[in-house]
Protein backbone atom coordinates (compact mmCIF):
# COMPACT_ATOMS: atom_id res chain seq x y z
CA UNK A 1 0.00 0.00 0.00
CA UNK A 2 1.41 3.68 -0.75
CA UNK A 3 1.57 6.32 1.12
CA UNK A 4 -1.03 9.07 -0.28
CA UNK A 5 -0.69 12.28 1.14
CA UNK A 6 -3.63 13.97 -0.29
CA UNK A 7 -5.79 11.65 1.50
CA UNK A 8 -4.03 10.52 4.84
CA UNK A 9 -3.96 13.37 7.45
CA UNK A 10 -1.07 14.14 9.49
CA UNK A 11 -2.80 13.13 12.86
CA UNK A 12 -4.09 9.64 11.57
CA UNK A 13 -0.31 8.71 10.04
CA UNK A 14 1.19 9.51 13.31
CA UNK A 15 -1.38 7.09 15.03
CA UNK A 16 -0.10 4.17 12.18
CA UNK A 17 3.15 5.17 12.94
CA UNK A 18 2.91 4.67 16.88
CA UNK A 19 0.81 1.70 16.68
CA UNK A 20 3.19 0.08 14.39
CA UNK A 21 6.00 1.34 17.07
CA UNK A 22 4.16 -0.02 19.68
CA UNK A 23 3.29 -3.27 17.94
CA UNK A 24 6.87 -3.86 17.40
CA UNK A 25 8.15 -2.07 20.73
CA UNK A 26 10.45 0.36 18.89
CA UNK A 27 11.20 3.36 21.36
CA UNK A 28 10.31 6.83 20.05
CA UNK A 29 11.17 10.15 21.47
CA UNK A 30 7.86 11.84 22.44
CA UNK A 31 9.14 15.23 20.65
CA UNK A 32 9.53 13.91 17.58
CA UNK A 33 5.70 12.67 17.58
CA UNK A 34 2.75 14.60 15.82
CA UNK A 35 2.07 17.18 18.30
CA UNK A 36 -1.41 16.77 17.89
CA UNK A 37 -1.54 13.32 17.23
CA UNK A 38 -3.69 11.20 19.68
CA UNK A 39 -4.72 14.73 21.21
CA UNK A 40 -1.31 14.34 23.31
CA UNK A 41 0.58 17.54 24.00
CA UNK A 42 4.30 17.51 23.96
CA UNK A 43 6.05 20.01 25.90
CA UNK A 44 9.14 21.70 24.40
CA UNK A 45 12.25 19.99 26.63
CA UNK A 46 14.79 22.31 28.15
CA UNK A 47 17.48 20.04 29.83
CA UNK A 48 18.91 20.90 32.80
CA UNK A 49 22.39 20.69 30.76
CA UNK A 50 20.79 23.48 28.37
CA UNK A 51 23.41 25.76 26.82
CA UNK A 52 22.92 29.81 28.00
CA UNK A 53 21.26 30.42 24.67
CA UNK A 54 18.43 28.53 24.57
CA UNK A 55 17.64 29.07 28.34
CA UNK A 56 17.99 32.66 27.65
CA UNK A 57 15.77 32.37 25.03
CA UNK A 58 13.23 30.57 26.58
CA UNK A 59 12.83 33.02 29.15
CA UNK A 60 13.01 36.00 27.07
CA UNK A 61 9.85 34.09 25.05
CA UNK A 62 8.07 33.42 28.37
CA UNK A 63 8.83 37.19 29.30
CA UNK A 64 7.43 38.68 26.52
CA UNK A 65 4.70 35.88 25.75
CA UNK A 66 5.74 34.85 22.40
CA UNK A 67 6.20 31.87 20.44
CA UNK A 68 9.01 29.84 19.95
CA UNK A 69 11.03 29.01 16.61
CA UNK A 70 13.56 26.69 16.71
CA UNK A 71 15.94 25.77 13.87
CA UNK A 72 18.31 23.09 14.06
CA UNK A 73 20.82 22.99 11.69
CA UNK A 74 24.36 22.74 10.37
CA UNK A 75 27.28 24.82 8.67
CA UNK A 76 27.70 22.25 6.05
CA UNK A 77 23.83 21.32 5.35
CA UNK A 78 22.90 22.45 1.89
CA UNK A 79 18.81 22.07 2.34
CA UNK A 80 19.76 24.00 6.01
CA UNK A 81 21.65 26.83 3.99
CA UNK A 82 18.67 26.85 0.96
CA UNK A 83 16.38 27.28 4.18
CA UNK A 84 17.92 29.92 5.61
CA UNK A 85 18.54 32.08 2.29
CA UNK A 86 15.67 31.29 0.52
CA UNK A 87 12.55 30.97 3.15
CA UNK A 88 13.94 32.65 6.68
CA UNK A 89 14.97 35.67 4.72
CA UNK A 90 12.16 36.17 2.58
CA UNK A 91 10.38 39.41 3.60
CA UNK A 92 7.21 38.15 4.18
CA UNK A 93 8.37 35.30 6.45
CA UNK A 94 11.51 37.90 7.98
CA UNK A 95 8.53 39.92 9.32
CA UNK A 96 6.63 36.85 10.51
CA UNK A 97 9.53 36.15 12.63
CA UNK A 98 10.23 39.39 13.99
CA UNK A 99 7.22 38.33 16.19
CA UNK A 100 8.65 35.13 17.51
CA UNK A 101 11.43 34.58 19.74
CA UNK A 102 14.07 32.93 16.41
CA UNK A 103 16.61 30.21 18.12
CA UNK A 104 19.25 28.95 15.67
CA UNK A 105 21.19 26.20 16.94
CA UNK A 106 24.19 24.41 15.46
CA UNK A 107 23.92 21.18 16.08
CA UNK A 108 27.85 20.13 15.43
CA UNK A 109 28.09 22.84 18.20
CA UNK A 110 24.97 21.48 19.99
CA UNK A 111 25.01 17.81 19.69
CA UNK A 112 23.45 16.86 22.77
CA UNK A 113 20.13 19.43 22.19
CA UNK A 114 19.72 17.75 18.66
CA UNK A 115 19.55 14.39 20.99
CA UNK A 116 17.07 15.97 23.69
CA UNK A 117 15.17 16.92 20.16
CA UNK A 118 15.29 14.02 18.01
CA UNK A 119 16.61 15.54 15.38
CA UNK A 120 17.69 12.83 13.02
CA UNK A 121 18.45 15.06 10.20
CA UNK A 122 18.81 18.80 9.17
CA UNK A 123 17.07 21.21 8.60
CA UNK A 124 14.50 20.33 11.46
CA UNK A 125 12.28 23.38 12.70
CA UNK A 126 10.10 23.16 16.10
CA UNK A 127 7.27 25.36 16.07
CA UNK A 128 6.51 26.11 20.14
CA UNK A 129 3.55 28.01 21.45
CA UNK A 130 3.21 30.59 23.84
CA UNK A 131 3.22 27.67 26.59
CA UNK A 132 5.88 26.27 25.65
CA UNK A 133 4.42 22.78 23.85
CA UNK A 134 5.05 21.45 20.41
CA UNK A 135 2.74 23.18 17.93
CA UNK A 136 4.17 22.38 14.55
CA UNK A 137 7.67 20.39 12.84
CA UNK A 138 9.29 20.75 9.89
CA UNK A 139 11.68 18.34 8.57
CA UNK A 140 13.53 19.27 5.35
CA UNK A 141 13.76 22.35 3.30
CA UNK A 142 9.85 24.60 2.79
CA UNK A 143 9.41 27.25 0.54
CA UNK A 144 8.62 30.54 1.84
CA UNK A 145 4.65 30.38 1.18
CA UNK A 146 4.38 27.67 3.66
CA UNK A 147 6.58 28.22 5.69
CA UNK A 148 5.10 31.61 6.44
CA UNK A 149 1.77 29.82 6.91
CA UNK A 150 3.30 27.98 9.41
CA UNK A 151 4.28 30.34 11.49
CA UNK A 152 1.02 32.37 10.85
CA UNK A 153 -0.85 29.77 12.72
CA UNK A 154 1.87 29.60 15.29
CA UNK A 155 0.92 33.29 15.90
CA UNK A 156 -2.45 32.83 15.92
CA UNK A 157 -2.84 30.18 18.47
Amino acid sequence: MLYDDAATSPEKLAQVIAGVCDKFSISRLPVAETPTAAGRQIEAPLPDEAPDFLVEAFEQARAANRPMVLDFQTEWCGACQRLKNETLQHPNVADLLAQVQMVYVDLDKNPKLGEWYGIRAVPDVVFVDRNGIIADRLNGFEPPEGFASRVRKLLSQ
